[in-house]
């Protein structure tokens, strides 16, 4: 009987090109269509789509319509802690993982050349940071990141990701602040600027104290004329200063995950309804029209991620005073909220006693 011997690095190479060529070499598993059929629960289910009618601007504000197109053979990949997998679109643009154990995973379709997701849920080096092994997370702005409860929002996200990741956050959100004081060059932004470099993921929140300081200044004033035009002209300064701010942190971190936190219409909580009196209805309609100014405009910012708080309480006919500790702040249901939902701003699905984002969509359209 002869024996023969291979040499070890050769028999490593010839697996490596048999993985290769089976196109096993992204992920544990790749399943495309023909697989539908075999998943089982618990699992993600979703669809993608070319977002054809222009109309998605967050997962809440938009989705699948009748002018939209199904995206067939995009590869969609799920990230877990022990798990990798990728699913190839269908014909109707489904794509799905099953039998999935407890725990968080980030779902993340492939991006065409020159496309860009207007849903707003998919981050980029957030991934990277996952398969590296360590995440450093930061948060800017104003009060909502810090006020309300002991364990604000972005503790709550890294809480939420370490079963993932390894965490590091670093919340330099100061109460008060307007965007004004966030621009670069400024004390706030270069407090900000060492910890840029080595951010995976920026959480941003900004802009509602200038409308607060803009409201406060009219009534010392006495002059509520041309209040609506006044107010249009307010809220085209803080989306002109949002983008430079975005703007700025690019430049010390072109690669960064960065996610802004889209505030709710605190005008139709109870609180407000009781200072406002028979004006409410009009400040409800005001606060609308920048809130939604602010989504037609962020197309032109770069693909940052969207925390929509407006659309989730909108579209889920949720009670707004149920998470807020005050007319602006969030209780601690309220913090918990928000996490989650920045959770779902990265494209991240939970699996387990507590399911979150157990069917994402993601639009994509050609920047």
């Amino acid at each position: 009987m002869n024996v023969y011997s291979i040499n070890p690095r050769i028999f490593l190479l010839l697996l490596g090109i048999l993985a290769a060529g089976c196109g096993q070499d992204t992920g544990e598993e790749v399943a495309d269509c023909s697989h539908r059929g075999a998943i089982r629960s618990p699992e993600v289910i979703g669809k993608v789509y070319l977002d054809a009618d222009h109309d998605d601007h967050s997962i809440y504000e938009g989705g699948l319509g009748r002018g939209d197109e199904p995206l067939a053979g995009i590869d969609v990949r799920l990230l877990g802690k022990s798990r990798d997998a990728l699913f190839t679109s269908c014909d109707d643009g489904f794509f799905g993982f099953g039998d999935l154990a407890n725990g968080i995973y980030i779902i993340q379709p492939a991006l065409k050349p020159g496309y860009k997701v207007t849903t707003r849920n998919r981050p980029d080096r957030l991934v990277r940071a996952v398969e590296e092994g360590s995440l450093n997370l930061v948060a800017f702005g104003d009060s909502l990141p810090v006020v309300g409860h002991p364990v604000p929002f972005p503790e709550r996200l890294a809480e939420r990701l370490s079963p993932l990741v390894e965490v590091q956050l670093h919340n330099e959100a100061v109460g008060g602040t307007s965007s004004e004081e966030w621009l670069p060059g400024g004390y706030y932004f270069d407090r900000l600027v060492p910890l840029l470099p080595d951010a995976d993921v920026i959480v941003v929140s900004m802009g509602g104290n200038d409308v607060l300081y803009f409201f406060q200044d009219m009534y010392n004033t006495g002059d509520f004329s041309d209040l609506e035009e006044r107010f249009d002209i307010v809220m085209d300064e803080i989306i002109g200063r949002l983008f430079t701010i975005i703007g700025a942190v690019r430049e010390h971190n072109p690669d960064v995950d960065i996610v802004y936190l889209l505030y709710p219409n605190y005008a139709t909580c109870d609180g407000w309804a009781e200072m406002l009196g028979p004006f409410q209805d009009f400040i409800v309609d005001l606060f609308d029209s920048g809130i939604l100014k602010i989504l037609d405009s962020i197309d032109a910012i770069d693909p940052i991620l969207l925390i929509d708080m407006y659309g989730l309480i909108i579209e889920k006919e949720m009670d707004l005073d149920i998470y807020l500790a005050d007319e602006l702040h969030f209780n601690d249901l309220g913090h918990s909220l928000v996490a989650d939902e920045a959770l779902r701003a990265l494209g991240i699905s939970r699996v387990g006693e507590k399911q979150l984002g157990m069917k994402p969509h993601f639009g994509m359209e050609l920047e």
